[in-house]
């Protein structure tokens, strides 16, 4: 047994060195992740909920757990963002089904009140699945900060409505796009240079709530900043944030990182303390921003018919090429199989038409070299690859249709990516069309090209939609098809979605 038990621990000890200083850095990093969370989490709950008889409050990341394992904290954070949605739970030792009950009625109040449960379920929540607990949690405190921040309740916020945005496409955005906007209403004012897109590496390193408090605020946040650690911005932003009298337990700490959670809450409460909607300068910004989106519209128009151009000049100039090497080619066997002529002619005639060949092709880039064929046991030297449409794409928003957008990658056999393109996104259409070419070069037989439709989100990771992956024999040229996309066999996240839909594809290959 003692030897058995020193070969198990040696075992042990092995298999403990092999583990990759990539894989215990990764998972310092989750757990440093969930610490950040539940430290906030539990701080936040406890400020909702300070008055409340039945929790032991302040609460600490443990005990939140815990608490939130009995339904309890959950039941009574519905009824903070909504009195009285929940009329009866057991708050005192509930036993297994009652915890049951507890999250049960939590679960459907946070669903009709506009949560999404997705990952989370009674008996998730009560075995203390910590994705399930974080997750759900999350979506009621995400309620709690963004309550009364619409339209109904804040008809300021039309001052944010672009020209020519329709009101149904206006009452269609999220809370988060509004905040975006606001903030950017402001950035326009103080400094058109800035605009944030996201509540993460936008919003990090503190500067640009620098320049947005130091519009509202003056010297009291002084753009010196800008010039020091990323640290002392964030202290001092804050400061000055609670002075003003902004609600909001986001430490500094927790504003240097990427976490939106902590970002969305911060700004959620700038909002409240001072929406500054009412300045005489409100369209300002959404002309300016108007401007800025008209240039960037030019600026892909141009770019797509300047490849366009390259594309099809690309493409007369192969032409050509086949033409004259066919030409050639055609001679040289019709002198080979003359019998007109010596032997010796013969050889003089076929060594100038091989020269002639030699020197057509030398003149050329290597891709446009060689005659174009159609069999699928040859390298690929040049691909153009058009994504041209989609249909019946999956919908990943709730209040609209996906924006689709395609990446295209070229992987080699041992699964290093060489090349990586993407189509711009089309807004809200389950059908797309992008009709946009891209150029692959040196596809090896065992090589497979990576086709994956994507949902653009400006506020959150973007969802994925389906993909094709195609081996180098099932490129053939000339070929146009409609193609099933399928679930991704490598990423448990992109499985979220039911997939559904096709995209059509064509290949113009040269080998």
């Amino acid at each position: 047994v003692s030897t058995q038990s020193t070969g198990y621990n040696i075992i042990c000890k092995m298999a403990f060195v092999h583990i990759s200083k990539a894989s215990q850095q990764r998972l310092a990093n989750q757990a440093k992740f969930t610490q950040l969370h539940s430290e906030f989490y539990s701080t936040l709950i406890s400020t909702i909920l300070k008055e409340d008889q039945d929790l032991t409050l302040p609460l600490t990341p443990d005990s939140f757990l815990l608490s939130a394992q009995s339904g309890v904290v959950f039941c009574k954070l519905v009824n903070k963002i909504s009195p009285g949605k929940i009329n009866r739970f057991t708050t005192r030792n509930p036993n297994v089904y009652q915890k049951s009950e507890n999250q049960r009625a939590a679960i459907d109040a946070a669903i009709e009140l506009g949560c999404k449960a997705i990952s989370f379920t009674p008996t998730s929540l009560i075995d203390g699945n910590l994705i399930s607990t974080l997750g759900f949690t999350w979506q009621l405190l995400r309620l709690w900060l963004v309550k009364g921040i619409n339209v109904h309740e804040k008809p300021q916020l039309k001052k944010l409505k672009q020209e020519n945005e329709s009101e149904e496409n206006f009452s269609k955005l999220t809370v988060e796009q509004h905040l975006l906007r606001w903030f950017n209403y402001h950035l326009q004012i103080a400094d058109p240079s800035r605009k944030i897109t996201n509540f993460t590496t936008d919003l990090n390193d503190g500067s640009n709530y620098t320049v947005l408090l130091n519009h509202f605020f003056g010297d009291e946040v002084p753009l010196s900043l800008l010039n020091g650690d990323a640290h002392q911005r964030a202290g001092h932003v804050l400061t000055t944030a609670l002075h003003k009298g902004a609600q909001t337990v986001v430490t500094a700490e927790q504003l240097v990182t990427e976490v939106d959670q902590f970002h969305l809450a911060f700004v959620a409460s700038l909002f409240n303390l001072h929406d500054g909607l009412s300045q005489s300068n409100s369209n300002l910004a959404g002309f300016k921003s108007k401007i800025r989106h008209k240039e960037d519209e030019e600026d892909h128009e141009k770019e797509k018919i300047k490849r366009e151009t390259e594309l099809m000049n690309l493409k007369q100039e192969v032409e050509q090429l086949e033409r004259a090497y066919s030409q050639l080619r055609k001679q040289k066997e019709e002198v080979e199989t003359s019998l007109n002529q010596d032997e010796e002619s013969k050889i003089r005639k076929i060594e100038e038409l091989e020269g002639n060949i030699a020197e057509l092709v030398l003149e050329k880039p290597a891709e446009l070299c060689l005659l174009r064929v159609d069999e699928p046991d040859k390298v690929i030297l040049s691909l153009f690859l058009t994504i041209q449409e989609a249909r019946q794409i999956a919908k990943a928003d709730i209040f609209s249709e996906s924006d689709p957008y395609v990446i295209v990658r070229h992987f080699k056999p041992d699964g290093t990516q060489v090349a990586k393109w993407k189509t711009r996104f089309i807004d809200d259409s389950p059908n797309p069309v992008w009709n946009e070419t891209m150029r692959i070069s040196n596809i090896g037989m065992q090589d497979t090209i990576d086709i994956s439709v994507w949902d653009y989100d400006s506020l959150t990771s973007n969802d994925f939609l389906g993909e094709v992956k195609l081996a180098r024999n099932q490129i053939v040229n000339g070929m146009k098809e409609w193609y099933p996309l399928r679930y991704s066999s490598h990423s448990d996240r992109r499985t979220r979605l039911n997939i559904t839909g096709d995209i059509k594809i064509e290949f113009d290959c040269y080998y």
